[in-house]
């Protein structure tokens, strides 16, 4: 499963060419082991920098949840919608660039990559259509960054519970 998910990460990332989104330049394989050489983003992932004492100005925020929208939108133009947007998987390099990464679970429209009834994603950042096992377009990215967002300025998830059945139908309702 691991193998195909990286597999499947070069394939969705690798056609996607965008100064917010990780390049993938290569795949490999040897040995019974798969390897993906990809660009290397000096700096946090935005997950790291909400967890400090001193969160980033409004005008970095701002510039954070632009780039992610714009590199959002480039992808789904192209067919392929993300399915695990958080602020793990949004690096931020040392200039202050917002790049995308994982795309492991990424889903390109044209195609069925998961069986039906299969949940993926992130559960406190998923969209209702995720929870519901029904068909994902750039929506569900879209919701999950909006997600991030009211995080980033209140605090707290807009979802919260203490069991995972509770959480999902919070998200469904």
């Amino acid at each position: 499963r691991l193998r195909e998910r990286l597999l499947r990460e070069a394939q969705s990332a690798g056609i996607l060419s965008h100064p917010n989104i990780v390049t993938i330049y290569d795949i490999a394989e040897e040995n019974g082991m798969a390897y993906i050489f990809m660009e290397f983003v000096n700096g946090p992932p935005f997950e790291k920098m909400l967890k400090v004492d001193k969160t980033p100005d409004k005008e970095t925020l701002l510039s954070i949840f632009r780039q992610t929208a714009a590199a959002l939108d480039y992808a789904h133009k192209k067919g392929i919608v993300h399915r695990d947007i958080k602020p793990a998987n949004i690096m931020i390099h040392e200039d202050g660039t917002a790049k995308i990464t994982d795309f492991g679970v990424a889903k390109i429209m044209s195609q069925q990559m998961t069986l039906a009834g299969t949940m993926m994603g992130t559960p406190s950042y998923m969209s209702p259509e995720q929870v519901q096992s029904t068909d994902i377009t750039g929506a569900a990215d879209q919701f999950s960054l909006a997600v991030i967002a009211f995080e980033t300025l209140t605090g707290e998830k807009p979802f919260a519970a203490e069991y995972m059945p509770t959480l999902l139908y919070k998200i469904v309702r």
